[in-house]
């Protein structure tokens, strides 16, 4: 079996019992599984966070004897009674009231496109640009019906560690108006020149303007960002993380930080004022 001492058992471990258990090598279970070798040696050796959706489902659909429970968690059994293995079809078009706690939902699904970001920023908010795509399917109750959603992937590690790199996000179609805008609450944003920024917004207290803010401590890297709503293309605000992983809340440093902008920008604006009155 293939050990790993720098880390306890997780998802990638159990990966590598899965392939033990089946008599394979990594190539022959990459090649099965259908993911480049390459990235199944990425997960096994911790350079990538962890397996995304997209290996985790490939996994599920090749091998239907393996828990999916087991193989995310590491809870129950890793062989599936036959009874139970597993099944891959598509939510029912109604809902079923599963317990008498539960309301009678009747609603249909939602289909939720899966894009990658770079083609989000070429194919703008128009829902019509994402048809024939891959898609999740998820209760209505879950989301706003009323409001087009995507799933895409989180491209670097700005919103580390609350959104993790290549974790997968639903997120919904907003209008770049400030009062559209949740204080605080986190975007993608996309500019006029496409660039792509998942952040935090705060307003500013400065009219038609915003601040993108990095979870992320290290502001070297990942510094806040000032865009007049004028410069945005497109903005769409996070609704769920798929994620095998609990994501950690953010620091006190986070929240000092936000507080000190805060005073920051009350300081510029009365400092504005009162050189105005002079």
């Amino acid at each position: 079996m293939l050990k790993y001492k720098h880390f306890p058992m997780d998802v990638r471990e159990r990966i590598s019992q899965i392939i033990e258990i089946k008599k394979l090598n990594k190539n022959s279970f990459s090649k099965k599984v259908g993911i480049q070798p390459q990235t199944l040696h990425h997960i096994l050796k911790g350079r990538q966070t962890y397996p995304s959706y997209q290996v985790l489902e490939k996994i599920a659909l090749t091998f239907t004897d393996i828990n999916l429970r087991w193989l995310i968690t590491g809870e129950g059994n890793m062989i599936l009674p036959p009874q139970q293995t597993f099944q891959y079809k598509e939510l029912e078009e109604e809902l079923p009231s599963q317990t008498s706690d539960l309301p009678l939902y009747t609603t249909k699904n939602i289909r939720i496109p899966i894009e990658e970001l770079t083609e989000i920023t070429q194919k703008g908010n128009n829902p019509d640009n994402y048809n024939n795509l891959p898609f999740l399917s998820l209760p209505s109750f879950i989301l706003n019906n009323d409001t087009f959603h995507l799933c895409t992937q989180v491209n670097d590690n700005s919103m580390f560690p609350t959104l993790p790199f290549q974790s997968y996000l639903i997120v919904s179609q907003v209008s770049n108006k400030k009062e559209n805008i949740s204080n605080n609450d986190i975007y993608i944003v996309i500019d006029n020149c496409k660039n792509i920024f998942i952040r935090r917004i705060r307003k500013s207290l400065k009219k038609n303007t915003i601040i993108c803010i990095s979870d992320n401590p290290n502001k070297s890297l990942y510094p806040d960002i000032t865009l007049s709503l004028n410069e945005i293309d497109s903005i769409w605000h996070f609704e769920m993380l798929l994620s095998a992983d609990l994501p950690t809340s953010l620091t006190a440093t986070n929240n000092i930080e936000t507080l000190q902008n805060d005073i920051s920008d009350i300081k510029n604006t009365l400092r504005k004022f009162l050189n105005s009155e002079k």
